[in-house]
């Protein structure tokens, strides 16, 4: 708050959290908001923000936290664009993405989506850590099981769901590396911890949602832009021309 414009180099660390957790001091919005106020002046400026957790989610298979975290990050778009539309003939937003991860895929309709994901509080590094703190505790994997499917809301799960988080969560406790590495829990769920994965899928199953994959696909992302110098960032392009346009428009406004 302190900040003003003016002040010459400008160096802010700090962890922001997880929105799902509800800890934030300071938002990405918050952020954007501030950088905007630093920024501006005669001389224009530009500014780029990320939403790096949304990367994380989806190589978590976090469903619910990866929904809080493009939320935030549309609160921060929308910052950004209010600025933008009171200064439509000397600004252009941007909005876009460097990939997909996790091969998210929606049903048309999920209408028990926004009711399955308010059951979890925490982004899945949280039971990671539970699980391991479990683990040293010698808590049973029946007893694990039924913490975590309580963390996730899940009850009267069909035979199949329920026993496949009980797999997950034995090998997740077991002193024998073979059977936390068998290959049907490997081919599941990768190197992730299989009883919390096991969880998130459950959670994106009945969310009306699949994760294909835990690392970055080749899916299209969407590029909108808003202001002067928009049409130049329509249809479809590879991802490198972003950079050099905005190279070419920056050049082109220093010349005058």
């Amino acid at each position: 708050d302190a900040l003003k414009a003016g002040d010459a180099k400008i160096l802010v660390e700090h962890d922001l959290g997880y929105v799902i957790e509800g800890k934030q001091e300071i938002s990405l919005a918050d952020y954007t908001r501030k950088g905007i106020e630093l920024l501006d002046g005669k001389d224009g400026f530009f500014m780029m923000v990320e939403g790096g957790k949304i990367d994380w989610c989806g190589h978590a298979n976090d469903l619910a936290a990866n929904i809080h975290e493009t939320l935030a990050f549309d609160d921060a778009v929308s910052v950004a664009l209010d600025f933008c539309e009171r200064h439509t003939d000397e600004s252009l937003l941007i909005v876009t993405a460097d990939h997909e991860t996790g091969g998210l895929r929606l049903q048309e309709e999920s209408p028990r989506l926004s009711q399955v994901i308010d059951a979890q509080r925490h982004p899945s590094g949280f039971y990671v850590n539970e699980l391991t703190r479990w683990k040293k505790a010698g808590v049973e994997p029946e007893a694990a099981s039924e913490r975590l499917k309580a963390s996730f809301g899940f009850s009267d799960l069909e035979a199949d769901r329920e026993q496949r988080i009980a797999d997950a969560v034995s090998a997740s406790l077991s002193n024998e590396p073979e059977a936390a590495l068998s290959p049907e829990l490997r081919k599941m769920y990768g190197k992730r911890n299989a009883a919390v994965t096991s969880c998130l899928r459950e959670l994106a199953a009945g969310a009306g949602a699949e994760w294909t994959t835990f690392g970055h696909t080749d899916d299209r992302v969407k590029t909108t832009a808003f202001g002067r110098w928009a049409e130049a960032f329509g249809g479809e392009r590879d991802n490198t021309e972003l950079g050099i346009n905005l190279r070419q428009l920056v050049a082109l406004q220093a010349d005058g």
